[in-house]
């Protein structure tokens, strides 16, 4: 498929000569006869040179009079994108620049380099206003999401002042919020961190099985009664360790928190040719399908009898880590049966190619 219908160029330069072929041919026909009507065939050579004037003259005049009202077709595009562009500096990116679209432009990507501006402009302030708007939603989030404990804290440390018996009951609640603050202060700094980072150094050679081995060590001191099923093949790759090592953590604590304590985590690890699968699996509540898509989006939480078991960013941070690292993520779930999440990482060698 070409990319475009016309060149800009080309478009230009064809109708400005055809315009300027046709009146010349035209204004000297018109003035010729004049002057053949005048003088009959006795032309002087001043007479013929003024002839040659007049009629340049004329052919100048019409093409500039046709170019002038003509090339309002090249203009209207372009004044659809300067609208566009004041509306977006201004501040309103839902603008749009409208696109014409030629019926015979089925072949082609473009009917022009305009119109190609056109397109690109159009995403931008697509992806312009989709930023405002989660920008938006983030700090709506993030503002409800730190007032809940602090209000909790307030609350609880009046109580207290209230009810000095009750001192230490009250103490522990307080250090619970105080706990769950921190983690969210925490989580925003990482992903904004994470968000900074358009380039992450994969040089580190990381034992993944070793890796997710001390994750749940880790975990187990944490969650003491939890019971996990390991089956770990040993596997190698270039990565990023800490990195990494975040989405495990995350991963499996999440696991944790959303199953059963009389049901075990499953973990497993092996090698599948050019890439390391990592598969984390629980018996708990599930994810609905139409929800599965959104657990990745900040703040998201499917189940809100839960929110007091996070603040809805921990996936958000696996999500971003895996763009940076380059692992593919995939998640299955049933309701009230449990969900996996299936990882797979590229398992590259110190000369930095695919093994």
């Amino acid at each position: 498929m070409r990319k475009y219908y016309v060149s800009l160029k080309t478009y230009v330069a064809a109708f400005s000569s055809l315009a300027f072929g046709f009146f010349s041919v035209i204004s000297c026909l018109i003035i010729w006869g004049i002057f053949y009507h005048i003088f009959g065939k006795d032309l002087s050579f001043y007479s013929a040179l003024l002839l040659s004037v007049l009629s340049s003259i004329l052919a100048i005049g019409l093409n500039f009079t046709l170019l002038y009202f003509g090339m309002k077709f090249l203009i209207r595009p372009i004044k659809r994108i300067k609208d566009t562009i004041d509306a977006v500096a201004n501040g309103d990116f839902s603008a749009r620049a409208e696109r014409k679209v030629h019926k015979n432009l089925s072949n082609y990507v473009y009917m022009h380099e305009l119109d190609e501006v056109i397109v690109n402009l159009n995403k931008m302030a697509q992806h312009l206003e989709l930023n405002q708007n989660l920008q938006k939603e983030f700090i709506s989030n993030v503002s409800h999401e730190i007032k809940t404990p602090i209000f909790s804290i307030a609350g609880l440390s009046e109580l207290m002042l209230e009810n000095p018996a009750q001192n230490a009951h009250y103490a522990a609640l307080i250090n619970k919020e105080a706990n769950r603050l921190n983690r969210l202060c925490e989580n925003l700094l990482k992903l904004a961190r994470l968000d900074n980072s358009s380039i992450v150094k994969l040089d580190e050679m990381v034992q993944v099985d070793e890796q997710l081995r001390s994750s749940v060590i880790f975990l187990t001191q944490k969650y003491p009664n939890r019971e996990f099923v390991l089956s770990l093949n040993k596997a190698n790759t270039l990565s990023n360790a800490p990195l990494l090592a975040q989405i495990w953590q995350n991963l499996i604590e999440n696991a944790i928190k959303y199953s059963p304590e009389d049901k075990p985590i499953e973990i497993s690890c092996k090698v599948e040719k050019s890439e390391i699968e990592v598969i984390i699996k629980d018996q708990g509540i599930g994810i609905e399908a139409k929800k599965i898509d959104k657990i990745f989006d900040r703040f998201y939480q499917c189940e809100e009898s839960h929110s007091d078991l996070g603040s809805g960013l921990g996936l958000s941070i696996v999500a971003k880590i895996s763009q940076l690292l380059s692992v593919k993520i995939d998640v299955k779930s049933k309701q009230n049966f449990g969900t996996q999440f299936i990882l797979k990482i590229p398992k590259k060698t110190h000369s930095g190619h695919k093994s």
